[in-house]
């Protein structure tokens, strides 16, 4: 399945933190906000809660499509849990091999230009030397 990429990584999160399907666990440091590129920084309060709000909406999406069971936010932790679902992609996006076959299927079209460009120049190449003799 296919999910927008906030998701994917939050979900590859939860399933490395928590393990087990249909089990609660707190979290209680910025894991989640680090996930998706989050930096600290000691100044920028609009850029915290920019993330704060990427992972709470993505959070929120989640549960309802049913990857997560129970859900409490807090400021400074949550409790959550997997469901089987859930569990299930989060272990096949925590997975390098699923993360390159994403990566792939994320700029296919940019790839399949790439080496169809690139085969076509290799055959022009040929073709020019081909007939110029």
């Amino acid at each position: 399945m296919w999910l927008p990429k906030d998701e994917r990584e939050l979900l590859a999160l939860y399933f490395r933190k928590i393990g087990k399907p249909n089990e609660s666990e707190t979290l209680k440091d910025n894991d989640d906000m680090k996930a998706l590129g989050w930096k600290e920084s000691k100044s920028n309060s609009e850029y915290d809660k920019q993330y704060i709000n990427r992972v709470w909406n993505a959070d929120d999406i989640l549960k309802k499509r049913g990857f997560l069971g129970v859900l409490t936010h807090d400021l400074s932790e949550k409790t959550l849990s997997l469901t089987i679902q859930g569990y299930d992609l989060g272990r096949q996006y925590n997975s390098r091999w699923i993360k390159t076959g994403l990566w792939f299927a994320e700029y296919k079209h940019h790839w399949i230009w790439l080496i169809v460009s690139f085969l076509g120049g290799i055959i022009g190449a040929l073709l020019v030397n081909w007939l110029s003799r």
